[in-house]
């Protein structure tokens, strides 16, 4: 897992059962699955999460999604789940444009 991704409780509150768990237990739990690229990347999309609720409970979807109307409302998840299914095509230099900006922000 990339290193911003674990480092996600800058940006935001942990959610479900990841508050007191150390750095190394977490995971870059996803609302939409990652294998949808449309919101792999999107930062409402990515929060910390236990191995537990992100690798043995599918997610803890339920629990994950209430959490996250608290963080972000009941718009900015229909936004996530609107944007679920759209086709994505992103160049090289995009991806290299997040890293760089990624990596600031853990070096900070």
């Amino acid at each position: 897992m990339d290193p911003f991704k674990r480092h996600r409780r800058w940006l935001g509150p942990l959610y479900l059962l990841s508050e007191g768990f150390p750095f190394e237990k977490l995971d870059a739990g996803h609302y939409i699955p990652s294998t949808k690229l449309s919101t792999r990347y999107d930062e409402d999309n990515i929060n910390a999460q236990c191995h537990s609720c992100n690798r043995f409970k599918h997610g803890n979807l339920i629990e994950y999604r209430i959490n996250l109307v608290k963080k972000i409302g009941e718009g900015g998840i229909e936004l996530l789940e609107a944007k679920r299914n759209d086709t994505v095509k992103r160049p090289r230099d995009w991806y290299e444009e997040k890293i760089a900006y990624y990596k600031g922000l853990i070096s900070e």
